[in-house]
């Protein structure tokens, strides 16, 4: 039902709100494209299994959800479509956990599946819908306009509360107007609730709050998934999920300078403060959307089978090791005789030490670090051991992660090519290649780590 009083002032658009329609046609783009890469993906078959590509389709359309509103919004354009005032605010606590969910599915080896607890994260924005009944449900539509416009009707606003028992609560909202005096009602706990939200924007602050805690969440899986990596492959470039926490730095900016709108607006209320801080917050929103869109519709699948196989490594590399897990192949370099005399008790230091020697020279003689993929299962297998026992030793022995254990041996390689003669006219992408790195960038990280220079300041060294 639309209202029968004039509308706040005439529907106008302007840059900034059309910065709304483009961030939110990009995030329904997106949405459609992740649902589209969703459906398919073979590896989702098993209906129970959780896909990564749901949550930032959740994700995208809350975000244009929100987008859109605002866009009605600031236009004016809510006066014809007044059921649709603050549906914003339960997608805004959708926001978080989709996104984790969506880290927590692709840095798992095996697609979690559903589980009824997981329901659990959708409280908030439950709760806040129910909250916001006296407005959504029970207010006709000229008093929703006055309530949401009460700035530019203008209107005065009094407050009677007839029982302030949490419980029995009874209060209403009385809005006069040169258009229409008018009422709205809030009873028992629903209404204390939807009362103490006005007064306070309390539910902004609790979105800034659930976006805060579930980044936080994700930046703390982001960095196990990275450290399980180092123990597992020689090679992270596109399954290190860095640019997970690009997007969330853009997202935690984006809430900052929203609180600061909000706190500012005590002191500073003015339409050209606000104008220009809500061109700035969508505009970094509308370049986060594109930034997740691509880089998820790009990331490939994290745990390949064989990463998947040495992954059962990282579970027990602190636990007892026993020397018979190291069994030989026909041929294969060992020092060590895989009698069993330890049993399962941790490998002595002895033993360690023999082991981990035995691993250098397979990897020096057989220049597995040039295998630019290598994995921890691979170097197992070369060696006739298990990926348990190489992780132990290369973590508790040599004191390397696997990563930083082939990676060293790259820089090293890589060395010798920029200290030859010939190297001034290879490019240096070439030598990060002829040394096993599979990406410049992994090449530069990893050599300046070690020798505190670029690639290029080393070369220019040797020959000046």
């Amino acid at each position: 039902m639309q209202p029968t009083i004039p509308p706040p002032f005439e529907p106008t658009i302007t840059f900034t709100s059309l910065l709304f329609v483009v961030g939110a046609a990009l995030a329904i783009l997106f949405a459609i494209a992740l649902w589209r890469k969703e459906s398919e993906n073979g590896q989702w078959a098993d209906g129970r299994a959780l896909n990564p590509n749901v949550f930032l389709t959740v994700l995208m359309i809350s975000i244009a959800v929100v987008l859109l509103e605002n866009f009605l919004d600031s236009t004016g354009y809510f006066y014809y479509l007044v059921p649709l005032m603050s549906t914003h605010v339960p997608f805004g606590f959708l926001t978080g956990p989709a996104l984790y969910f969506y880290v927590y599915t692709v840095t798992s080896p095996e697609p979690p599946r559903y589980r009824p607890v997981m329901l659990l994260h959708l409280i908030p924005a439950a709760l806040i819908l129910v909250t916001e009944g006296p407005l959504y449900f029970d207010t006709e539509p000229n008093a929703r306009m006055l309530a949401y416009y009460a700035w530019v009707y203008p209107v005065e606003v009094d407050l009677d509360v007839l029982d302030s028992s949490f419980f029995n609560y009874h209060a209403i909202i009385f809005l006069e107007s040169n258009v229409l005096n008018t009422t709205i009602e809030a009873f028992g706990p629903v209404g204390w609730v939807f009362i103490f939200n006005i007064q306070t924007s309390l539910e902004w602050y609790m979105i800034v709050a659930s976006l805060t805690a579930y980044s936080l969440l994700c930046v703390l899986r982001v960095r196990k998934h990275t450290s399980n990596l180092r123990k597992l492959t020689s090679s992270m470039e596109n399954i290190d999920l860095r640019w997970v926490n690009v997007f969330l730095t853009l997202l935690m900016l984006i809430a900052v300078m929203y609180v600061l709108k909000i706190a500012a607006n005590y002191v500073l209320s003015t339409e050209s403060y606000n104008q220009a801080i809500d061109l700035t917050i969508y505009a970094t929103l509308s370049c986060g959307i594109v930034y997740l869109g691509v880089k998820a519709l790009m990331q490939t699948t994290i745990f390949s089978p064989r990463l998947v196989t040495s992954y059962g490594a990282i579970a027990v590399e602190k636990s007892a090791v026993s020397p018979r897990a190291f069994q030989p192949k026909a041929n294969s370099v060992t020092a060590v005789e895989a009698n069993g005399k330890y049993g399962n008790s941790a490998l002595p230091a002895e033993t360690s030490q023999e082991l981990a020697t035995t691993i250098r020279n397979k990897v020096e003689t057989d220049k597995l670090y040039l295998v630019s993929d290598l994995t921890l299962s691979d170097l197992a297998e070369q060696l006739g051991s298990t990926t348990h026992v190489v992780s132990q030793v290369l973590n508790n022995t040599i004191g390397q992660s696997f990563y930083d254990f082939v990676n060293a041996y790259r820089v090293e390689e890589a060395k010798k090519w920029l200290e030859s003669s010939d190297s001034k006219s290879i490019p240096i992408s070439r030598i990060a290649q002829e040394a096993g790195f599979n990406s410049s960038s992994a090449f530069y990280n990893a050599f300046k780590k070690k020798t505190g220079m670029t690639p290029s300041q080393w070369r220019d060294r040797q020959f000046h």
